[in-house]
């Protein structure tokens, strides 16, 4: 049993691997409403990630909040959230959209891919900073 406290080896117990898990939930939702709206509605690239994201942005900032982060959900990092989220969202698309991929699917996973990637720092250091000075 000393062997077992000494070694931890539960991935879960660091917030990047829990952010990893909840985010790997969050794209597939993320690509699983883009994909259907590419599919069924229109072919639109920025109108499908917009729908994937604001459906996963719902489901990703509870479980970032209790999950992950282990802060209280609040309207201050539900707008900070959003924000880093928003900007990111935009921000790959643009550069996406800049290397003319000739399949919306897989620009579409490489825009969720990239969300993630972005996000994890601000939001580990800005968005659930408990150690903000409260105003």
């Amino acid at each position: 049993t000393s062997l077992n406290r000494s070694i931890d080896i539960n991935p879960f117990r660091y917030s990047f691997f829990r952010y990893l898990f909840v985010g790997g939930i969050s794209f597939g939702i993320h690509t699983l409403i883009a994909f259907s709206y590419l599919y069924s509605i229109d072919n639109s690239i920025l109108m499908s990630n917009l729908a994937g994201f604001f459906i996963s942005y719902m489901f990703a900032f509870s479980m970032q909040s209790k999950f992950v982060f282990r802060c209280p959900p609040s309207k201050k990092t539900a707008l900070k959230y959003f924000s880093v989220q928003f900007a990111a969202l935009l921000f790959s698309i643009y550069v996406l959209q800049r290397w003319s991929f000739k399949n919306n699917y897989i620009q579409t996973i490489a825009i969720a891919v990239m969300l993630a990637s972005l996000s994890f720092l601000i939001h580990r250091f800005w968005t659930f900073n408990q150690k903000e000075k409260k105003t």
